[in-house]
């Protein structure tokens, strides 16, 4: 699949992140491929530890889970966070966050239905699913379909700490429009997060 590292890739991740560090904050490790990289980049001494945020993508869905990932990264990250995964309801955020305040529900998201392992014709599937929008990776030529509308929780603010607007493929309007409703409905004063997510994958 396209999320994994492969192989025979000539690119050498780490020595990619050490030029780029110090201009980092920190990072958002969306699979295991990832995490293991920067584990290895800092066990090595070749990075410093940075905030890190982990992807719904890896599956903290209990306080196992949360608890395994942050005795992993204790030694190694200034802070753990994780980005809640899609499958939980309101509820069950809730009761995991008792005692934890590290766990970042999206306020705005679209939904991700699948990652193709090759590209789809395109003229033909947006015209058969119009409740889906597509976006093509050109580069290395697979594709990632999302609902068409995205989820906006605008009450997410009155239960969680933290939350997040990610934005894959919107236009420059859209994200406008729903950056004024987030200053509309966030009057008080709070941790949010705004990520970019089109480019991702082998990338």
């Amino acid at each position: 699949m396209p999320l994994l590292y492969r192989a025979d890739m000539k690119f050498d991740p780490i020595a990619f992140l050490s030029a780029i560090w110090e201009a980092l904050d920190g990072l958002v490790l969306t699979n295991i491929d990832t995490l293991a990289i920067y584990l290895e980049g800092v066990k090595s001494g070749v990075l410093s530890k940075k905030h890190i945020i982990l992807d719904s993508s890896l599956y903290a869905y209990n306080k196992d889970a949360f608890t395994m990932y942050e005795n992993m990264l204790s030694q190694y990250a200034d802070s753990v966070g994780f980005f809640a995964s899609d499958e939980l309801n309101e509820d069950e955020l809730l009761s995991l966050m008792k005692g934890r305040k590290n766990i970042i529900p999206a306020a705005y998201k679209k939904i991700q239905v699948m990652v193709t392992a090759q590209q789809l014709p395109v003229s033909h599937f947006e015209k058969e699913n119009s409740r889906y929008t597509v976006y093509h990776n050109m580069q290395f030529g697979y594709d990632r379909i999302y609902l068409e509308k995205g989820i906006f929780w605008k009450d997410a603010k009155k239960s969680f700490e933290q939350i997040a607007y990610i934005f894959t493929n919107e236009e420059k309007n859209e994200i406008t429009g729903i950056l004024n409703d987030v200053i509309e409905f966030n009057k008080k004063e709070m941790n949010q997060l705004l990520r970019f997510e089109t480019f991702r994958g082998i990338e």
